[in-house]
């Protein structure tokens, strides 16, 4: 279930997540009539995204992964994004500009996140502006395979070795969640992507 934003409603539509169309490049528009609501969809019409930039929200830091054809080449991590909405945007009109991917993932703000406050606030921010901008995108639902985050993040350095340097230990009792543990909640969606599709 993809769910979109319009005119302060939410709407819901039934699609193939990447209904396969030929060129990856392509982009067809689909206008759709949902409870008299009419809505301007634009996707990306391809069997699967080569380049997928995945974004993820913590408390205090916002970060993306970027991946082209399953293998990482770009990871960023910004503290100031997570400020307020309005910096969030930018920040993601701006890495969507630089990047160009295919399509951009975020975590499902509404089914399955344990997101609460201001991260949950920010995601919301990042979901709007993606809808508002026409950015072709997935809504991943979150699902833990692992016993906990830390062994989740050695299982996918071993898949993207790139980033094993910045693999986080796990913290002791007192001390607070590793900054980089943020990059392979992106990851994580990347791959969950992958299996649903």
């Amino acid at each position: 279930m993809r769910s979109f934003i319009a005119n302060s409603r939410r709407c819901q539509l039934r699609l193939n997540p990447f209904p396969n169309f030929g060129s990856k490049t392509a982009r067809r528009q689909l206008r759709a009539s949902l409870s008299g609501w009419k809505i301007t969809l634009t996707l990306l019409m391809t069997t699967r995204p080569n380049r997928v930039l995945s974004i993820a929200v913590a408390y205090g830091k916002l970060a993306y992964v970027f991946i082209i054809n399953d293998r990482l080449k770009d990871w960023q991590v910004s503290r100031a994004a997570s400020f307020s909405p309005t910096k969030a945007g930018t920040f993601l009109k701006n890495t969507y500009k630089r990047l160009q991917p295919d399509i951009v993932l975020i975590e499902d703000p509404r089914e399955g996140t344990r997101k609460t406050g201001h991260a949950l606030e920010i995601l919301l921010a990042l979901e709007k502006e993606i809808v508002a901008e026409n950015i072709p995108h997935h809504c991943v639902r979150r699902r833990q395979s692992y016993a906990n985050k830390y062994e989740e993040a050695r299982a996918l350095a071993e898949r993207y070795p790139p980033i094993e340097t910045w693999l986080p230990k796990s913290p002791r009792i007192w001390e607070g969640e590793p900054t980089n543990t943020i990059y392979f909640e992106a990851l994580s969606m990347h791959v969950q992507m992958l299996k649903d599709t």
